[in-house]
């Protein structure tokens, strides 16, 4: 591999109760490039450009963070699950 290369890392899944306030998990390492957010399924959780999830609805989505390649390394993805289970009441 690249000598100096860093994995980016998400850390572990998530499972939350509908109706929970925002939680933010940030990618970590990498190599400098811009990191960007994506949701598998916005029926179920969003994210923002800073890694803020919401949740919107029980189901599960995975969450995608991509980091763009830089002049010495090529760009690469982190991914995790969030499982948003219904309130019992």
């Amino acid at each position: 591999g690249d000598a100096g290369f860093s994995p980016l890392n998400i850390g572990s899944d998530v499972t939350a109760t509908f109706g929970e306030a925002n939680f933010t998990q940030e990618a970590t390492g990498g190599n400098g490039g811009a990191v960007t957010y994506r949701s598998g399924n916005e029926n179920v959780a969003t994210v923002e450009a800073n890694g803020e999830v919401t949740l919107v609805g029980v189901g599960s989505a995975v969450i995608t963070a991509t980091e763009a390649a830089s002049a010495n390394f090529a760009g690469q993805t982190a991914t995790y699950t969030v499982t948003v289970t219904q309130a019992t009441s």
